[in-house]
């Protein structure tokens, strides 16, 4: 039971980094290629926090079915 949960914590861990890494890499490069310093990393800033939100909004409503 222990370490389902630590696979879980660390799956989620991994989830959330990447959400709000991948974005900003891309916008870097975007940048960096195309120009527009620094609409790029804003742009994948503000798309990692969208991505954030939307891992919130599913553990929520995981945590609620579970209560159910």
């Amino acid at each position: 039971m222990k370490s389902k949960s630590i696979e879980r914590a660390v799956g989620l861990g991994v989830e959330i980094a990447t959400a709000f890494a991948v974005p900003i890499l891309v916008g870097y490069w975007v940048q960096n290629r195309w120009g527009g310093d620094p609409w790029g990393v804003i742009t994948g800033a503000l798309l990692g926090i969208i991505f954030f939100l939307r891992i919130g909004l599913r553990l929520s409503r995981e945590e609620k079915r579970s209560n159910n």
